[in-house]
């Protein structure tokens, strides 16, 4: 539900950024009575008309000072209500804007540093660990970012924390180009893919040459993101259709993740989420944009 002042309602009146009472008069028959409602008294997933009919009445300019007032007076906005905000005035949508925010992780360095950093150094060395741990060397040399042979909240952080490097940004280039189903795995089909592919002259073999190719189109395709995004207007039209995201607040941290069934990859058989309790399960989301 939307807490929303009318004091903004009369303001946007008393401005004439709507049409003039007296103009509706004359063009327009009396309309029936219509239900009463307070203003923007919406429920959860509701399109907010009302909010809609007045921001699109707007100029620019005042689209700007209507996010501005908003974002200074609605302290108890939803989430959607930052994205509006960042909307209006026009922001190019990335994060920390609107409803783009950072994750928020149960089993963190705090949690694993609260567990198992017995003399509180703030450093969790291996043998801190159980050592009847399965898989303890892999497990730990993946949370150890750095490999420098301990575990920091820097190892946790380590995407904000760092600048990437050159083989880092090597890596994560070749990555993209390799994974082509976005699961987070390379797979021998995929590398032959890749190889035939590349191969564009089907000589049986890859030259530096081939692999230039290969990496220039994927980092074009990167520099290019957002080049086609829509304009701020655009977007702001998509908002109000429901196209950029849920008007329901979504599952807090520790809440149960809404429960659902998908088909596997191959299509033979189905996964309902609530059939995996008890089990580890990753849920890889990809853009919708």
């Amino acid at each position: 539900m939307l807490a929303f002042s009318r004091a903004y309602f009369c303001c946007i009146l008393a401005l004439g950024l709507l049409l003039p009472a007296a103009v509706v008069a004359q063009e327009s028959p009396p309309a029936p009575a219509a239900p009463q409602t307070s203003l923007l008294t919406l429920s959860d997933g509701a399109e907010p008309g009302l909010l809609s009919a007045v921001v699109n009445r707007l100029s620019a300019e005042n689209r700007s000072k209507f996010g501005q007032m908003l974002a200074a007076d609605w302290k108890d906005r939803p989430e959607w209500g930052d994205m509006l905000i960042a909307l209006l005035q026009g922001e190019k949508i990335r994060p920390p804007l609107g409803w783009y925010q950072p994750s928020e992780l149960k089993f963190g360095y705090d949690w694993l540093s609260a567990k198992f950093d017995a003399n509180a150094d703030g450093v969790i060395n291996k043998s801190e660990l159980p050592q009847d741990t399965r898989d303890l060397d892999r497990m730990f040399s993946r949370l150890d970012r750095d490999a420098d042979g301990k575990l920091q909240r820097l190892d946790f952080d380590y995407a904000g924390g760092r600048p990437a490097t050159a083989p880092q940004t090597a890596s994560q280039v070749l990555f993209s180009r390799l994974d082509v189903d976005s699961n987070g795995r390379v797979t021998a089909e995929e590398l032959s893919d890749f190889f035939s592919h590349a191969d564009r002259e089907k000589t049986g073999f890859l030259t530096a040459e081939d692999l230039f190719l290969e990496f220039t189109e994927e980092l074009a395709a990167r520099n290019s993101f957002g080049n086609d995004m829509p304009s701020p207007v655009e977007m702001l039209a998509m908002f109000f259709r429901g196209e950029l995201g849920m008007w329901a607040p979504g599952p807090k941290l520790g809440d149960d993740a809404p429960d659902f069934t998908l088909p596997t990859h191959d299509g033979g058989r189905t996964v309902t989420l609530s059939q995996c309790r008890g089990k580890p399960v990753i849920l890889i989301f990809g853009s919708f944009t």
